[in-house]
């Protein structure tokens, strides 16, 4: 029996010894997963783009060139939603998260350079051609910053309200590239469902912010419903025009 037992044991010192390994190196590298997980979005963004340049061409659609929605999509319905179900999950819970997120974890990290950084190369590559868009993504950078930097206890509401406004993007996406596929009522069900999403994060962060940012907050938050209303009304837009010229 005792000859039994050897292998038995000896797998349990060994399984807690890697176990204690493995819990020694996350927390000396956890501090740079968001680091090298923003550095694997930025080299599939930047192949992205060159492989759906000749492939969906630059015709302007929407404000931008038509690759540019097959490139955003990837972010805005890939890796936002997915980074932010892994802080979620990573934390223990929405609940558990939403009491850490102002701590900026690596997953947190990451969302943050990912979405600063397709708004730094959408200036870079100029994709936006028209005012609009460029004053939206100023305003998109000066919000992201001044939430992780001055008000990071509301950094979870801020979190979500920017991914459920991406899923409406790409829904915008969709459309740009595949307009049979996704026509504008469908369309503008999906901006409006995000819209909904969006400004319920919206009145989230408000609370989660009110000890740092007791002003703040309310001037980001109608920053906020301002670009949300002006999205609706862009969908809504395109929506009439698809009725007009359908002749109903």
């Amino acid at each position: 029996p005792s000859q039994l037992c050897f292998p038995c044991g000896s797998f349990r010192i060994m399984f807690a010894l890697a176990r204690d390994l493995y819990a020694l190196w996350w927390g000396k590298h956890a501090l740079w997963l968001g680091e090298l997980l923003f550095a694997g979005w930025a080299v599939c963004h930047e192949l992205g783009r060159r492989w759906a340049t000749p492939v969906f061409g630059s015709e302007d659609v929407g404000g931008a060139p038509r690759w540019r929605s097959f490139v955003g999509l990837g972010t805005s319905a890939g890796a936002l939603p997915l980074l932010l179900g892994a802080s979620i999950v990573r934390a223990g819970g929405y609940s558990a998260w939403v009491s850490v997120a102002g701590e900026l974890k690596a997953f947190d990290r990451a969302f943050g350079y990912v979405f600063g950084g397709l708004m730094l190369a959408d200036f870079g590559q100029r994709t936006m051609h028209t005012p609009l868009l460029k004053v939206h993504h100023a305003t998109c950078l000066a919000g992201h910053a001044w939430c992780a930097l001055c008000a990071p206890s509301g950094f979870a509401g801020y979190f979500a309200g920017v991914v459920a406004l991406e899923l409406g993007s790409a829904a915008t996406c969709v459309h740009a590239l595949w307009p049979r596929r996704l026509p504008p009522p469908r369309m503008l069900t999906c901006m409006t469902l995000s819209n909904i999403a969006a400004a319920a994060a919206v009145w989230a962060f408000c609370g989660q912010a009110a000890a740092e940012a007791p002003t703040g907050r309310w001037v980001a938050a109608l920053v906020s419903l301002a670009l949300i209303a002006v999205r609706q009304m862009d969908a809504t837009q395109v929506w009439r025009d698809y009725k007009v010229a359908k002749g109903r």
